[in-house]
This record gives structure tokens, sequence and C-alpha cells, in this order.
């Protein structure tokens, strides 16, 4: 059966994934590895078969998983790899003429690899990333809470969600124009990233809306460390934008099925706070006591 071609991109961006995900030290070995295989395998067939072509596999996996460095040295050891085939056979009237033909066939793909390798990652972090604020995304963010969900389920220590809003915002977009409104923002994200753990994550998943991701942090680590974000962000606003912050606080002892369903539970939080008059946080555990 044929694999349709989307399928098949979506199979290969996985393998890619999973194999970035390794232990550099293992990537290299599997690098090493099979260059040796083809070098082994180079000098026990036929002088007549043409052997560059497929040394642009180590070369192109050295460059892509390791660095332009290292593919710069696999494709030099393959050049001398098969210029020492040459000369041990005899099967060349010009070896060193070809070898310099390898040499640039071969450095000249580590560099395209190396750029589109450039390109790619700027894209993957593109499509991560809220454009105006630089914080996560809603789509990363999700992905963010997905991880540590799964780690919660291996290793059962409490996280904690944030789900924060700004009261009134659309009042400064009116009166102040959307400029006025996308600073504000900015400075918001600019003072929770400031005042968080880098093991944290924060994420803009819509408009005014934003989600602060606190893993291993019980109930009382918890109201600690949002106060202190709550008042570095007053401090940050207070005199130039008349806003407030409403947040809805989270701390998951043990974690739903699905991150959707955890980041509906804090927004409900937080709209309740919105109900009751704004301006303030409200905390809760999951499962709620009885």
């Amino acid at each position: 059966m044929q694999i349709p071609k989307r399928k098949r991109g979506h199979l290969g961006g996985i393998i890619t994934a999973r194999l970035a995900s390794q232990p550099p030290a293992l990537l290299a070995l599997v690098g090493v590895a099979v260059f040796a295989a083809l070098s082994i395998i180079r000098f026990t067939t036929s002088p007549g078969l043409s052997f560059g072509v497929l040394y642009l596999v180590p070369i192109s996996f050295f460059t892509w998983f390791i660095g332009l460095r290292s593919g710069i040295v696999t494709a030099l050891s393959s050049a001398l790899v098969l210029l020492l085939f040459d000369l041990s056979h005899g099967v060349r009237q010009h070896p060193y003429w070809d070898t310099l033909m390898n040499v640039a066939m071969f450095v000249f793909m580590v560099f395209i690899l190396a750029e589109v390798r450039a390109l790619y990652e700027r894209e993957r972090d593109l499509s991560r990333t809220d454009a105006l604020t630089g914080l996560l995304n809603r789509r990363a963010f999700v992905e963010a809470l997905d991880r540590e969900s799964a780690r919660h389920r291996r290793f059962p220590r409490p996280l904690t969600l944030a789900y924060l809003d700004l009261d009134n915002f659309k009042g400064i977009n009116d009166a102040h124009g959307h400029a006025a409104g996308d600073e504000l923002l900015l400075a918001t994200a600019q003072a929770m990233s400031n005042s968080v753990r880098d093991v944290d994550s924060i994420g803009r998943l819509g408009g005014d809306e934003f989600a602060i991701l606190m893993p291993e942090t019980d109930a009382d680590a918890s109201k600690l460390a949002l106060r202190k974000v709550q008042k570095k962000v007053q401090e940050t606003t207070a005199g130039r934008w008349p806003v407030t912050f409403s947040m809805g606080v989270m701390t998951f002892e043990s974690v739903p099925e699905s991150p959707e369903e955890m980041l509906r539970l804090a927004d409900e939080l937080m709209y309740s706070v919105k109900q009751s008059g704004k301006n303030r946080i409200e905390f809760q555990r999951f499962p709620r006591s009885a």
C-alpha cells in the first residue's frame, strides 16, 4: 500500500524529531558506525562500483544532528577514504583531481544542509512563538503542558497552572489605539518573564489572556510565586495604563486526561474572579477537596 505524501512527510518529521531528542554522544556514535560500515564495504567490494554518493548519508547525518563543524570533518574524512581506496587499487588516472571534486561536492552539501537546518529551526521557532510578545503561543504552551502532565503521571509531584486576564483591556484599545494595547501586552509579558523561574513556561493564549505553567510547584509555593508575579506586573503597568489583573490558579495534585481540560479548569476559575469583582487571584486545588 502506498503511503500518502502528507503521511510520509509527517512520519519523516517524527523520526527526525525523535533522533534530535537523543543525546549528542549517541548520535555521534551512530554516525561513526554508519561511516565505518560504509568504509568497510567500500574496501571489500568491486573497484568498479561508484561509492562517493553513499558518503552523503553520514555527512548529512552529522551536519543535521551534530553541527556544521562535524559535517565538514565527515566530508573531509569521506574524501580521504575514497582517495586511499583509489590509491590502493589504482582505479583512477587522476585520483587527486577526483578527490578535490569529492571535497567540493561534500563540503557544498554540508553548507547547504546547515543553511536548511537553520531555516528549519527558525521556522519552527516562529510557529511556536507569539509574534508580539515572544512568549509561547497557544499550541506550544499546550505541548509544554502535555509534556508536564506526562511527567507528572510518572513522577506524581504537584504542578500549578495560572490563567491570567487583563481587566478592561478593551478600554485601552478603544481609548488609545491598538499600538498602546500592544505596548501593554508586551510590558505584561516582560514583567511575567522577569518574575518566574527558568523552568516555568509562559504562554499568550490569545488576546489579553496569558498562562503560566509551574512544574513541581505545590499550592503554598504557588501562592508565593504568583503573588510575586502579580506585584511585578502591577508595578510595571501602574501609572501608565488603567488596568488590573484577574488570575485563576489551579494546583494539580493529579492531572486530568488532557491539557485542554487543565486549561479549561484554570480559565473557569479566572472567569469566576472577573465575575466577582476582578483584580485578584483565586487559588484552588485539583482534585477539589470534598
